[in-house]
């Protein structure tokens, strides 16, 4: 925080999600790229990404908010049911944030996302 001397709280706010959004991004090239191991990939792995998904009408993620009804992984192929129904806006984001996520992955050969 001395770094950032005499900044107003909202831009000390800001600089933090700045700085994170470039590790996340400096990360999930290491991932994409094979320089970084994530190790034992499974459920938890896709949660954790799941995790990072905000859905933008509250501002909150969508594992919080239990939009996710069930996570399956086996053989390379991710199975996600959801539970936004088809009239939400944004159903369609929601799912293209997901296979954004989850595709930098090696491991993942199919991505499946299910709704109502």
């Amino acid at each position: 925080m001395d770094a950032l001397d005499g900044l107003p709280p909202v831009k000390v706010h800001c600089s933090v999600l700045a700085a994170d959004t470039l590790q996340s991004a400096i990360s999930n090239y290491e991932i994409a790229h094979g320089l970084k191991e994530v190790p034992n990939f499974g459920k938890a792995t896709i949660e954790e990404e799941l995790r990072k998904i905000i859905y933008p009408q509250v501002g909150e993620d969508i594992i919080s908010l239990k939009m996710v009804k069930y996570i399956g992984f086996q053989d390379g192929e991710v199975t996600i049911d959801m539970n936004i129904m088809k009239f939400d806006q944004w159903r369609d984001n929601i799912a293209e944030e997901i296979r954004e996520h989850l595709q930098k992955y090696p491991e993942v050969k199919k991505i499946t996302i299910n709704f109502p």
